[in-house]
């Protein structure tokens, strides 16, 4: 069944306030969420590790918003290829998009890994840091490079959900 110019018009109208609104909600839960978690952070960590929580935190903030990878190519490519219905075009966008994405979050990972394990904490974040329980810092930073590896993965499948989705024509 298909819609006719004026039902297909109000159904975008509809689909972009829905858009607009499940994002403004979900950035709202978001900022919350964020103010309820530092103060509660703070107390349970502690002035100095609450202290050494910042830098590492800003790591991962940092490679989201870089967004490492292939991301808005990707989506376009695999909506265009949902709306043409060719699985075959949409199984090799998405195995060209991951693969390379995998090989930079590896070799990230084992970057990561290799200084954290033959650096002192205190040289990785700084010498404010030496005064710190050397081994919780190197298990704080070990958990960061697995999140940072594991994000840099999550692009390529977050580029192809939102492709299915096609956010890319609502905005």
């Amino acid at each position: 069944m298909s819609l006719r110019k004026p039902q297909a018009s109000e159904h975008r109208r509809h689909r972009l306030k829905l858009a607009v609104g499940t994002s403004l909600a979900s950035k709202v839960t978001t900022a919350i969420v964020v103010l309820i978690a530092i103060p509660i952070g703070r107390v349970a960590l502690g002035e100095q590790a609450f202290a050494a929580f910042g830098p590492i935190i800003s790591i991962l903030a940092f490679l989201r918003i870089a967004n490492i990878g292939i991301g808005p190519a990707l989506t376009v490519r695999i909506a265009e290829a949902a709306s043409k219905d060719d699985k075959e075009k949409e199984s090799r966008l998405y195995a060209s998009g991951v693969l390379p994405v995998v090989s930079i979050g590896v070799l990230v990972v084992a970057t990561a890994l290799t200084v954290v394990s033959n650096l002192a904490p205190s040289q990785v974040l700084g010498e404010k840091f030496s005064a710190l329980n050397q081994s919780d810092l190197r298990s704080a930073l070990l958990v960061m490079s697995g999140f940072a590896g594991l994000q840099l993965v999550m692009t390529a499948v977050e580029a192809a959900q939102i492709g299915y989705q096609e956010t890319h024509k609502i905005n």
